[in-house]
């Protein structure tokens, strides 16, 4: 899905896009950690939560480039572009988060896992309304402020992970 959503992404001329291809790569990381860790100690678990919670904050990071990148530039995005990926994108992370939502109060391994898909679907919403954005006023203004929404997001997830790992790494 990574590789899709880059090629909309790049197509669509979309910061907000952009940061949804991103996201996946970066879910594929987490979910490769959560596995890894599924079987391991409380310690394993909450350090491979804060592996994802810096992964994470990277994103955020990337992303805040990007946009203000985006702004400098100026670039219209293609709003029908943008939801047509943002839709393909809404299904499948809908899917995974359905499937996820009995983990989503787990250790803050499982949680970190939730939140990644849980973020992914909101994402793929916040696109959505963003091209409907672009398309009606023909600005650019709707993707770079969905982008700094996103990145508000990522932020807030990073730290209710660090802070559950914390707690879990002293009780460990």
């Amino acid at each position: 899905m990574g590789t899709w959503a880059t090629l909309g992404s790049i197509l669509a001329g979309s910061v907000a896009l952009n940061a949804e291809a991103f996201d996946f790569l970066a879910d594929a990381f987490a979910y490769g950690v959560t596995l890894w860790a599924a079987g391991k100690s409380l310690r394993w678990r909450a350090t491979s939560a804060l592996i994802k919670a810096a992964l994470m904050a990277g994103f955020s990071g990337f992303l805040l480039w990007r946009v203000i990148h985006s702004i400098l530039s100026g670039q219209l995005p293609t709003p029908e572009t943008m939801g047509l990926f943002a839709s393909v994108a809404l299904a499948a992370n809908v899917i995974t988060s359905v499937m996820l939502y009995k983990y989503r109060t787990g250790d803050s391994n499982m949680r970190a896992v939730w939140l990644c898909s849980r973020n992914d679907a909101l994402n793929d919403i916040a696109v959505l309304l963003a091209a409907l954005g672009v398309y009606l006023t023909q600005q650019p203004w709707p993707d770079w402020l969905t982008g700094l929404l996103l990145v508000l997001l990522n932020v807030r997830s990073v730290g209710t992970v660090v802070r559950q790992a914390r707690q879990e790494l002293k009780q460990a």
